[in-house]
């Protein structure tokens, strides 16, 4: 991803992404000393589906740039598996 970044920031600086804001993926992470378990295991999987839903998002928003839209993508796809082991502990 930051590779993709540097390589592509000239052609980024100037590139808006249309109706794309961070504010509906910021949660809260108040707290995490105090969770149980399971409390902590459904904020993870929370926080997983967040950052998988921001980089597919972001993706399709920016497949003007075809590298940086596959590098987001390729992030998407490692944050589902993350979010899959997850799901796995929680079984």
């Amino acid at each position: 991803m930051l590779r993709t970044c540097r390589e592509s920031v000239c052609e980024m600086i100037l590139e808006p992404i249309v109706d794309f804001t961070r504010e509906g993926f910021i949660s809260d992470r108040d707290g995490a000393d105090k969770m149980t378990w399971d409390l902590l295991l459904s904020k993870a999987l929370q926080l997983e589906t967040a950052a998988h839903n921001f980089y597919v998002e972001a993706a399709e928003k920016i497949r003007a740039l075809p590298e940086v839209s596959r590098a987001l993508n390729r992030t998407a796809t490692r944050r589902a598996a993350d979010k899959e082991k997850l799901q796995e502990l929680s079984k």
